[in-house]
C-alpha cells in the first residue's frame, strides 16, 4: 500500500480532518493533501518528506519506519543520507575518511610566493618616508617657541590678577585679629576664622 493511502486511512481511522492534523502538526495542509496523494514536490527536499511522513504518522496513530524505508527506496535522491539510518551515516563518513590529504609542501610554497609578492609591493622605507612627510607639514604649522610665549604670558596675566602678596596679606592681619580676640592659649590654641 502506498504511504499517501497508508497515511490517509490512518487518518480517517483516528476520526481527523486534514485540518486538524495540520493544526496538531503545524504543516500546511496543501502539503498533508500533497503527501496522501503521494506528491512530495511541495515538501522541499527528501529531508523535509520524511520529517512531515514522520509527524503525521505519529499524529494518525500509524508507525513510521516503514513508511520512511518505503520513502527511501521509491523516493530517495541517489546517494543521499536518510536522516533515519545512523548505519548509512557511519557508511558514508567511513568512504569520505579516505580522502586525498592535500599537499603541505605546495602549500607552503605558494604561501611563501604570496608573501614575496606582497613585499615586493611594499618597501618599508618609502611607507616610512611617506608616513614622516605626512606629519611634517603638521610640525611645520605650529610655531612652537610662539606657542609657548603664548602660555607664559596667559600665566603672568592671570597671577597678576589674583595679586598674591595682598591675598597673603589678608590672610596674616585675619590670623593675627583673630589670635587678638581670644587671647593666648584660649580654646586650647585653636584658631577659628570668621568670614568678614
Amino acid at each position: 500500500m502506498p504511504i499517501g493511502e497508508t497515511l490517509a486511512e490512518a487518518r480517517q481511522q483516528a476520526g481527523l480532518t486534514i485540518a486538524q492534523v495540520s493544526e496538531r502538526t503545524r504543516i500546511r495542509e496543501a502539503i498533508i493533501r500533497g503527501i496522501e496523494d503521494d506528491d512530495y514536490s511541495a515538501c522541499g527536499g527528501d529531508f523535509y518528506a520524511r520529517g512531515n511522513i514522520r509527524s503525521i504518522a505519529k499524529v494518525v496513530g500509524a508507525d513510521s519506519e516503514p513508511l520512511i524505508r518505503e520513502y527511501d527506496a521509491l523516493h530517495r535522491a541517489p546517494d543521499a543520507v536518510s536522516a533515519v539510518s545512523l548505519d548509512e551515516l557511519l557508511a558514508s563518513s567511513a568512504r569520505t575518511a579516505h580522502r586525498r590529504q592535500p599537499d603541505r609542501p605546495a602549500i607552503r610554497g605558494l604561501t611563501s610566493a604570496a608573501v614575496a609578492s606582497v613585499r615586493r609591493r611594499v618597501n618599508p622605507p618609502t611607507a616610512r618616508e611617506r608616513t614622516a612627510a605626512a606629519h611634517t607639514p603638521a610640525r611645520r604649522r605650529v610655531n612652537l617657541p610662539a606657542a609657548r610665549g603664548l602660555t607664559a604670558a596667559a600665566y603672568t596675566s592671570a597671577r597678576r590678577k589674583a595679586n598674591l602678596p595682598a591675598v597673603r596679606e589678608r590672610t596674616a592681619a585675619a590670623y593675627t585679629s583673630a589670635r587678638r580676640k581670644r587671647g593666648a592659649g584660649t580654646d586650647r590654641g585653636r584658631l577659628h576664622l570668621r568670614a568678614p
